[in-house]
């Protein structure tokens, strides 16, 4: 089996993927950044990110995967160990090196509801061998196999089985089939790289082909269609998916989404707002929340009137300064 892909640096520009009110391209990791099913995904978020023109600082761990990725695929196109402890603790499961590796791949004719779909693929392996979970190397031929490498903190977070089917792995291997029509199914899988504790793990499944369209036509074209009907909306109507303002560490613009400290904070704990409001209101009222079984507390007895001091005395009108 051959496919022809170019190779161009990773870092090369698209340019604006919006302009004039209008997607002119999106990416595999813009499609995750939008879409409110997938972990750490939210309509604004992207907005804010695409639309609005505003930079994601770099963590360090997205420094330290940076950096990763590099080493894998220096390793990969030159056979030199160059891998950092990190990398080197998963290095049993890197697919062997190969001068003419498919790594850093770009993708070329992807689609989404009509959108050209840019973006790069970690290492595409075509062959006919894979590395399973033990890290021994298994024939399988007519089966290509996409990789993608993950850095991560906890290989507890590690997807395993039907997981892999994210909208990210099924445009790549979307990619792959578009390509090659006639392929039966193709391998997904994803390399965990431990960080603080030194471990890897390697999770991988076949989909069919069928398959793999199917979930790019229903998530990657409705992605792409929601994307649409909120480019050209306002700020303050663009939908927010509070349940991602805390995941992965915190959003980067829920200070953009939320001026209050206090209103960071909730974002940030999943803090029903509803019910902190109301608990508040009783606090304010001098009410308390009655034990279960009991009915609501008695209301506070009212405040005697106030006096008017007799003709002479000193008043005291505020007790709090001026």
């Amino acid at each position: 089996m051959t496919i022809a892909f170019s190779i161009k640096p990773r870092d090369a520009s698209f340019g604006p993927a919006v302009g004039n009110g209008e997607l002119l391209y999106t990416s595999p990791s813009a499609l995750a950044k939008f879409d409110p099913e997938v972990e750490g995904g939210c309509p604004t978020r992207w907005w804010l990110r695409y639309v609005q023109g505003e930079k994601e600082p770099q963590t360090v761990d997205q420094t330290d995967g940076v950096e990763g990725h590099s080493q894998l695929e220096f390793y990969a196109r030159t056979g030199d160990d160059v891998l950092g402890p990190i990398a080197r603790a998963g290095k049993h499961l890197v697919h062997p090196p190969s001068s003419d590796a498919l790594v850093e791949v770009p993708l070329k004719i992807l689609t989404a509801d009509g959108l050209k779909v840019v973006g790069f693929v970690d290492r595409i392996n075509l062959s006919g061998r894979y590395v399973n979970p033990d890290g021994g190397l298994v024939a399988e031929p007519l089966t290509p196999e996409v990789i993608d490498y993950k850095f991560t903190k906890d290989l507890k977070y590690a997807k395993q089985g039907a997981e892999l089917l994210t909208t990210q792995m099924t445009a790549y291997a979307e990619e792959i089939r578009l390509g090659n029509p006639d392929v039966a199914g193709i391998r997904l899988s994803h390399v965990y790289f431990q960080k603080r504790k030194r471990g890897a793990l390697k999770s991988t499944v076949v989909f069919s082909s069928g398959q793999i369209e199917s979930n790019w036509r229903i998530r990657g074209d409705a992605i792409v269609r929601q994307m649409r009907g909120v480019v050209g909306l306002p700020f303050e109507e663009v939908p927010k998916q509070l349940s991602s303002c805390s995941t992965f560490g915190g959003c980067p613009f829920r200070r953009t989404c939320f001026k209050s400290p206090i209103a960071q904070f909730r974002a940030m704990k999943g803090i029903d707002m509803g019910l902190l409001e109301k608990l508040r209101n009783q606090q304010g009222n001098g009410a308390s929340t009655p034990p279960p079984g009991q009915g609501a507390a008695p209301p506070a007895a009212s405040p005697p009137p106030l006096q008017t001091p007799p003709a002479g005395a000193v008043g005291i009108a505020n007790c709090e300064p001026g």
